[in-house]
């Protein structure tokens, strides 16, 4: 994404300093690559203590999305066809967006397809891999999150 592009999840609180946020004062902390229909795909993860989470879709090399993502960071728990996944609020809510269109999924069908499959009856737990895709993510390490004390 343009390092300069201004409000880029969607129109946000302004930061301390009365500025509208920028992609710098966000910390990238996931990125998946990978391909479908032949064309390369881009998922990008982004959060900030004061903002928020937002993701950034590219598809066959063009910007396709950018959009809020919930208050902590995403946890991408599904890859389905051609959407992504990912949980908010320690999974008690999913959202997705279609990766060809950076369109955002609508809510009904983002909460029958997204959860993942319970491992006890009617118990949800943080899944160990990621649906539909196996290895294929680089995840930034923890310590590279920031904290609430910066």
């Amino acid at each position: 994404m343009p390092a300069d592009l201004l409000d880029p999840f969607s129109p946000s609180p302004r930061l301390p300093n009365g500025l509208s946020p920028r992609v710098g004062d966000y910390r990238l902390i996931g990125c998946w690559q990978g391909r479908l229909e032949g064309a390369p795909f881009v998922f990008e993860e982004y959060f900030s203590t004061q903002i928020g989470a937002g993701v950034a879709v590219a598809y066959d090399g063009k910007l396709v999305g950018h959009l809020m993502a919930g208050t902590g960071p995403p946890a991408v728990v599904r890859f389905t066809g051609e959407w992504v996944c990912w949980g908010q609020q320690a999974g008690a809510y999913y959202d997705a967006v279609n990766l060809q269109t950076g369109q955002r999924v609508p809510d009904r069908e983002a909460q029958r397809v997204c959860p993942p499959a319970p491992r006890a009856p009617g118990l949800y737990y943080p899944p160990k891999h990621v649906l539909g895709l196996g290895n294929a993510k680089y995840r930034f390490p923890a310590e590279s999150l920031p904290t609430a004390s910066k």
